[in-house]
């Protein structure tokens, strides 16, 4: 049989590891994977997306046609009070407007008399929602034949302060000073003059429907630049932390150090993450440009708005990997790995929407997926403020409400998330090998060569192992730790199909030694020979041989060799026994 060449086997480990992630994500756990992956990010996109329809009041403007007001009697339902306050020392032609003001009403219309203003704190009683069981009321302050005061009419109309008057359009007479405020106060002014003119209403807004639309639409781009933007970067941390609780939970259950030892390549590994959650996060993110461009960003290309999410999304990916390098243990890390990356999203919006120069946005937006990001949303945003479609290749124009100093063109925020999608993966490679990778340049895995014999399995020379003291120890005592050994020396021939114990105490480096042969542990000098090629370590070391040497190494006054296979030529497996004494290196029993 050929041997697959080096490139062959790392897109096999890479879609093999692709598979195997993708059958945890997208297929046992498939329910909280659609939920954080589709469903929850794009019901929030759209929420935020269709913010301003919250955020700014949906009137209609205009001017409208003239319309008589309503009477007092058609507008007052039965089950609202009329209220009427005369404090005491009023003049008599108070109670004759009174009786005026009343008398169009309906036998079943209600009408309150009160004589201190304070009481309609009790009789108009409101709600949490701001409304009462009172139509509306009048308090008289003055009146001519009242003596002491100006003699002149004075009167304050009240009303319930849900009826803020804040909602109208301009051809549909239901607002809510057509409604009550405009009837109360004809009623009150005929019944003062005797008069029985009904006057029309006329309504008109100062400005048009389009120029409202347009302050509007500048109004929200202002608040994504400054604001919003953040919020919909949120919209994009299910990947993050999803992303790095998997990879921090696989290293902490001993998961990637198995695929490791079985000849796994971090290189391979690191890839199937980024490749598995780009296409499980893809469709989302397809939804997430489609949205933007609906409701946020008409004026540009939909091509620009889906791509800069997908680009956006791939390079948070990778940097997302590379943030889960550094750590080893899955608690809590997901929701500082979120934190974190907000936090540099919230400096890139201060920083853009402060006016930032070329060299900033370029260096910023090279670093950090969540500042390009940001610097990307007010490129698209100034463009969007002034009605432009986004050119790609010239610099977001600046106006007097969003300034830029910035001379950076959208395609370069491009290359910015390209070169990151590929650094970042890289750079997750290295930091994987310096913390937590095994392998060193002393342990090589190839067939036989002319030094080593066809039938040899394992060859080890000089195998050793030492664990200096911890930083904080050597600092302490000056330097006057020495280091553990926990393998000294150790000379080992393993042929195929041969079965082989090792003999040692508790802590005499059994399992140590074990580990450094499956390549979980880096050895400190020495070399290990395996003579197989990395597709066959899976069968070379299988998984219940570690297993199987920590359970005999917790036996202290029993002695076995442990899951033994001699029927496969290929199979190298291990047994161990302790002993009364601790010799200097395991023993070697065959």
């Amino acid at each position: 049989m050929v041997p697959c060449p080096i490139n062959c086997v790392f897109l096999r480990q890479t879609w093999a590891l692709t598979k195997k992630t993708l059958l945890i994500a997208a297929v046992k756990h498939w329910f909280s994977t659609l939920i954080r992956a589709v469903l929850l990010p794009i019901a929030f996109i759209v929420l935020l997306a269709n913010i301003r329809n919250f955020a700014f009041t949906q009137n209609g403007y205009g001017v409208g046609s003239p319309l008589p007001v309503r009477g007092l009697a058609e507008s007052n339902p039965a089950h609202e009070k009329l209220v009427i306050v005369q404090p005491p020392g009023l003049g008599q032609d108070v109670d004759r407007v009174a009786k005026a003001i009343t008398a169009p009403l309906y036998p079943d219309q209600s009408v309150v008399y009160l004589t201190d203003a304070n009481d309609l704190l009790t009789t108009c009683k409101e709600s949490y929602q701001g409304v009462s069981q009172c139509f509306a009321a009048v308090v008289f302050n003055d009146s001519p034949l009242t003596i002491g005061k100006r003699s002149t009419w004075n009167y304050t109309i009240r009303a319930d302060s849900a009826l803020s008057g804040n909602k109208f359009t301009y051809n549909v007479h239901n607002s809510d000073a057509e409604n009550v405020m405009l009837p109360w106060q004809v009623a009150i002014d005929n019944a003062i003059t005797n008069s029985t003119i009904i006057p029309n209403e006329y309504m008109y807004t100062t400005v048009s429907q389009s120029a409202h639309d347009e302050d509007s639409r500048k109004t929200f781009q202002r608040l994504v630049v400054s604001t919003f933007g953040i919020a919909f970067f949120i919209t994009l941390v299910s990947l993050i932390y999803h992303l790095v609780g998997m990879i921090t939970a696989e290293r902490e259950s001993g998961m990637t150090q198995l695929i490791d030892a079985m000849g796994g390549s971090a290189g391979a590994r690191i890839c199937s993450y980024i490749l598995a959650f780009d296409i499980m996060y893809l469709p989302g993110w397809i939804v997430f440009g489609i949205v933007f461009w609906a409701q946020v960003y008409k004026t540009s290309s939909i091509a620009v708005v889906v791509f800069w999410q997908i680009f956006t999304g791939m390079s948070l990916t990778g940097a997302s990997v590379f943030a889960a390098m550094f750590f080893s243990r899955a608690q809590l890390i997901g929701v500082y790995s979120v934190i974190g990356f907000l936090i540099i999203a919230v400096v890139g919006q201060i920083i853009d929407h402060g006016n930032a120069n070329t060299a900033e946005t370029a260096i910023l937006s090279l670093l950090f997926p969540s500042m390009n990001y940001m610097f990307f949303i007010g490129y698209l945003g100034r463009y969007e403020h002034l009605s432009r479609p986004t050119n790609m290749l010239r610099a977001a124009p600046a106006t007097s409400e969003l300034k830029s100093s910035s001379t950076v063109p959208g395609i370069v925020l491009w290359i910015m998330l390209w070169l990151q999608i590929v650094i970042y993966p890289i750079l997750a490679v290295f930091v994987e090998r310096w913390l937590h990778g095994a392998d060193s340049k002393g342990r090589t895995i190839g067939l036989p060569s002319d030094q080593v014999s066809s039938s040899t399995a394992i060859e080890i020379t000089g195998l050793s192992k030492t664990y200096p003291p911890p930083l904080w120890k050597r600092w302490l005592k000056r330097g006057k730790t020495t280091d553990v050994v926990a393998v000294d020396s150790l000379d080992l021939v393993a042929q195929r199909g041969q079965i082989l114990c090792l003999l040692g105490a508790n802590g005499s480096g059994k399992t140590t030694t074990l580990d450094m042969i499956g390549g979980l542990q880096k050895q400190s000098k020495g070399s290990i020979q395996v003579n197989a090629m990395p597709s066959q370590l899976g069968k070379l070391v299988s998984p219940p041989v570690v297993a199987s040497a920590n359970a005999c190494e917790a036996s202290v006054h029993s002695a076995m060799c442990c899951g033994t296979n001699s029927q496969s030529p290929s199979t190298f497996e291990f047994g161990m026994a302790s002993n009364t004494h601790k010799p200097a290196h395991p023993s070697l029993m065959v």
